[in-house]
């Protein structure tokens, strides 16, 4: 399977394939945003929640702690 990598912009968290850069995607930001962070998102079976982790090479941001949450909110699995 291929890793999922996200970018995120303020709150928002942005999910696709790793058949694409992450610099690719770090100009869809709303009113020009540049991305806070990036990296990878795996699903983890023990606690049935996705979980963020890594870096960006392409952007030179890594990813934050608070990431996975908003990527868990993004599918329910948070409030």
């Amino acid at each position: 399977m291929d890793k999922i990598k996200y970018v995120m912009f303020r709150n928002v968290p942005i999910l696709f394939s790793d058949a694409f850069q992450h610099s690719d995607f770090k100009d869809i930001g709303e009113y020009g945003d540049e991305p806070t962070s990036a990296g990878f998102v795996s699903f983890c079976a023990k606690t049935n929640k996705f979980e963020c982790y890594g870096e960006s090479l392409s952007l030179d941001l890594k990813s934050k702690p608070k990431d996975t949450h908003w990527v868990n909110k993004l599918f329910g699995l948070e409030e």
